[in-house]
This record gives structure tokens, sequence and C-alpha cells, in this order.
């Protein structure tokens, strides 16, 4: 069956899954990895830009994949000298050679064989907002700056995800900040914007997306 095939693929890769964060639950559900060519896997995989809160959703990233060679993909080459920007970024800080990109380490604690198994069959559908980690819980480990590990740009997918503190919350979650802009590393790094995001998201409203599709990947 499929799903055991999948499972068996997220097990030998060493890969860890754990539950959602609370405010990017409406983007994982219904989504989980795909088997393609029958060897590797194709991700969705979840961008927070903390200055906007706004998010991208790249719906399959084959794991082989560079994060430089995706970063290509969606930011323009210099910063304030393009042609073209993100459509939310007015001022131009978000370009490619101002982009750093962080994930958190031990996100969440990682599920049991079993659970995992029943999220992928459900696609994190059965997830509840009260099923995990909490509002308190989400806010003190989001700014826990011990636990943000930035990204070599060179890594593949699957090197970021292998690694031994990454525990995927739902879905590869990953953090984007530009050196550009006023908003600093260390704005990112204090978690003041995860207060902002639970405050926009209250009432389960789904998070902000420019739901950026690369399927061609």
């Amino acid at each position: 069956e499929r799903r055991i095939q999948l499972l068996s693929f997220i097990r030998n890769a060493g890969t860890r899954i754990g539950l959602p964060y609370y405010t990017t639950l409406p983007l994982v559900r219904g989504r989980i990895p795909q088997i393609i060519e029958g060897r590797r896997l194709a991700w969705p995989v979840i961008f927070i830009y903390p200055e906007s809160l706004q998010t991208d959703l790249v719906e399959a990233w084959d794991e082989h994949k560079t994060i430089y060679d995706q970063l290509a993909e969606m930011f323009p080459g210099c910063a304030g000298r393009d042609a073209w920007r993100v459509p939310w970024d007015q001022s131009g800080h978000y370009a490619l050679d101002q982009v750093e990109v962080y994930y958190q380490s031990d996100a969440t604690p990682p599920l049991t064989e079993r659970v995992l198994e029943r999220k992928l069959k459900e696609k994190w559908g059965g997830q509840d907002e009260n099923d995990g980690p909490n509002r308190n819980y989400f806010l003190e480990s989001i700014a826990d700056q011990r636990r943000y590990e930035r990204i070599r740009e060179d890594a593949t997918l699957q090197d970021v995800l292998r690694e031994r503190r990454h525990v995927i919350p739902g879905l590869p979650t990953f953090f984007v900040v530009s050196k550009a802009s006023p908003y600093s590393r260390e704005d990112f790094l204090s978690g003041e914007w995860a207060r902002r995001a639970i405050s926009s998201n209250s009432g389960g409203a789904a998070p902000r997306s420019t739901d950026t599709d690369f399927d061609d990947m």
C-alpha cells in the first residue's frame, strides 16, 4: 500500500515528524509528501516571513533540490535592482542575495510510527487545533533563540530534513528574513512575530498566504 511505502521512505531517511505548529495547521491539512519516480520524496514546504506574517506554500519540492535552487525561483537576484519583486515586498528587501533561511530545531515532539501513519492517512484532516502543542507552547518554543538553525543554501532539502535535531512540524517549515530589511535577525529570534501571528490568527482564521505553487520543480 502506498501509505506504507511512504512511511518506509520517511523511516529509512531518518526523518522525524511531529504535530504542526498552531499557526500553520490550515496549510498543513490535506498535504503530505509524495513519492516521485519510485525513489525519492517531494515535500510540500511552508515558508514563513516573520516581518510581514506572509506565508508561501511550495506544493512539491523534490528533496534532492538545493535550498538555493528553490530560493532562486522565489526571489529576484539582487535587492532593489531587479525589475520584479515579491508582491508583498514593496521595499524590495527580499532578494536572493539578502535572504537568510532558518528552521526551528526540536520544534515539536516526534510522533510514533503508529500515530504518524494515522496522520498521513488522514492527511492531517483529523488534526484539531487543540490536538497537540497549544498557543502557550507555541509562543514559548518559538521564542527560544537557541533552537533556530540557519540553513546552508548549498544543502538539499533532504540534507536539512535529516539533521539530528530537526523534527518536522507536520510539513517542513522554514523562516525567511532579509539582511537588507530594518526588521533584524534579532527581531525574528526574539519571537515577537509569533505573538502577532497568533493575534492575527485568532478565531481560527487561516494564515495569510501567497500560495506559491512550484509544481514543475
